[in-house]
């Protein structure tokens, strides 16, 4: 779903000129949410990701949790509150679209979304609104915070290997130069600069552990038996720093992943 009606090429191409558009904020990307709210949107989304990395003291200290030492409860139910209020504007939006025929051109996610989840689907005991905002905010939440810690640690890496660094800064120079921005166009020419970035999600995986996958029946996996209903997860960093398949795993080589075709995916 998430590819079809979000990251294909087709739909890509689509919303090029939002992209363009909007430098600053990709909220309409998903659901053609224009520039009116975004402040509100971004604070709320501000404040999420703040709150969601805080250190809160009766976590590691239950006892304490009476005196209210250190507490945020409140504001982290002010900003899910928010950010619940701001989806459901968005959802609203959508849903008087549709019953003004106002669907069948330009549809984005939630558009997608609503043709596909009603009430009469069992898809689970929540109603079809919970649903759509619940899938609509998780992929934005994920989004964001995922190429944050990308990048940042593409950058890291970048400034403690100087030579990958000037690599990199000399194919852009060739590629685009420095009389213009990078275009989209020229991403498939940024040969060095792809493997730059999958050298580090391969060291550091934005999300290191995969979704849990529950066992259906009975199963053995690697010489060990699984009965139904266990858990799986899977452990991507030691997959990724398996000595069996990478040279020296640990270290930061761009060079070696330009020369992996199964790394190498079905995009740039």
């Amino acid at each position: 779903m998430t590819m079809l009606e979000v990251l294909s090429n087709h739909r890509l191409e689509t919303l090029k000129r939002i992209r363009e558009a909007e430098d600053g904020c990709r909220e309409d990307i998903w659901w053609g949410y224009d520039q009116e709210g975004n402040d509100n949107s971004r604070k709320a989304l501000r404040d999420f990701f703040h709150l969601s990395g805080t250190f809160v003291v009766s976590d590691a200290l239950p006892y304490l949790k009476w005196l209210g030492v250190g507490e945020y409860g409140k504001a982290m139910k002010k900003a899910a509150k928010e950010l619940d209020h701001m989806v459901g504007g968005w959802l609203e939006e959508h849903k008087q679209r549709k019953l003004c025929g106002g669907m069948k051109e330009n549809q984005d996610f939630m558009d997608a979304l609503l043709s596909i989840v009603t009430d009469e689907d069992e898809i689970s005991s929540y109603d079809a609104d919970t649903i759509v905002k619940a899938t609509c905010l998780g992929l934005i939440l994920a989004a964001i915070d995922m190429t944050t810690i990308t990048l940042t640690w593409a950058l890291s890496l970048l400034l403690n290997n100087r030579e990958d660094l000037k690599k990199a800064q000399q194919e852009l120079d060739v590629q685009v130069g420095r009389e213009r921005q990078v275009q989209e166009s020229d991403v498939k020419n940024l040969e060095y600069l792809q493997a730059i970035l999958k050298e580090t999600m391969r060291l550091y995986p934005a999300a290191p552990l995969l979704v849990s996958h529950e066992s259906l029946e009975n199963c053995t996996l690697a010489g060990n038996n699984f009965p139904t209903g266990t858990r799986l997860l899977v452990n991507v960093p030691k997959l990724h720093r398996d000595p069996s398949v990478w040279v020296d795993p640990t270290e930061f080589r761009p060079d070696t992943t330009t020369n992996l075709t199964f790394f190498k995916g079905q995009n740039p």
